[in-house]
């Protein structure tokens, strides 16, 4: 999820646990879309920035799994990952 103050949050699915935040950027956000090619997305701040944010795919599943204590949560995270956002988490 991606607040229009510029902070992206990720939670598990499952259990609604925080899994990872931080601030992409110091102005609010105005318009976000997905980047299907590259695995991630695209927002636009209030000053015309255009950020793009991918995901760094070999280092996704060890931080998540550390992050999130229970493995059936975890596959379930990755399996709504692939149907929806195309990343490719084996």
């Amino acid at each position: 999820m991606i607040t229009k103050l510029g902070l992206l949050f990720v939670y598990d699915l499952e259990t609604a646990t925080a899994v990872y935040r931080n601030r992409i950027s110091p102005d609010p956000i105005f318009l976000t879309a997905e980047a299907s090619v590259v695995g991630g997305f695209y927002a636009i701040n209030r000053r015309g920035q255009v950020l793009l944010a991918t995901v760094n795919e070999s280092m996704i599943v060890p931080f998540v799994s550390g992050q999130v204590c229970s493995y059936a949560s975890f596959s379930f995270f990755v399996i709504l990952n692939k149907m929806f956002f195309g990343l490719g988490l084996t």
